[in-house]
């Protein structure tokens, strides 16, 4: 089975017209049968790229070891972002929600110092995707 994406117009009508994948005369995919032999035009799912920064202070406890702290925080972010889905909105203050979710973190030390796409700067309160698109965190900053 081959699946193209990002295919032109003209490029899926050709194969959409060549016998051996169209649908039996042209036939409205109405049986399975036919169904299965319809082409189908996908889309590529894009990467939009965001990076979060932040300061957080640690539970003070001597058993902690504030170096982990902040990897598990890291670790935590990371989960979060490979959940999200195509055309998602990210929000900040889910972002905040998760860190301060982590066990050691005492709380986030004044306002987060970077959530924007990557290359740009600034706190977006939000980043909304758009249909064929995914976020991820790729730059994670914790101090």
């Amino acid at each position: 089975m081959t699946y193209f994406y990002n295919a032109q117009v003209e490029t899926l009508q050709n194969v959409y017209n060549d016998e051996q994948y169209a649908p039996l005369a042209q036939q409205e995919p109405t049986t399975p049968a036919i169904a299965v032999r319809t082409p189908i035009l996908a889309k590529e799912a894009l990467v939009l790229n965001m990076d979060y920064s932040v300061k957080i202070m640690v539970n003070p406890d001597p058993s902690l070891n504030p170096a982990t702290v902040r990897n598990n925080v890291r670790v935590a972010l990371a989960l979060f972002s490979e959940s999200l889905t195509l055309g998602e909105t990210v929000f900040l203050s889910d972002l905040n929600e998760v860190v301060e979710s982590v066990s050691g973190v005492l709380r986030i030390s004044g306002l987060p110092i970077k959530f924007a796409p990557t290359g740009q700067s600034g706190v977006f309160p939000e980043i909304t995707t758009v249909l064929n698109q995914y976020g991820r965190l790729l730059n994670i900053n914790i101090f």
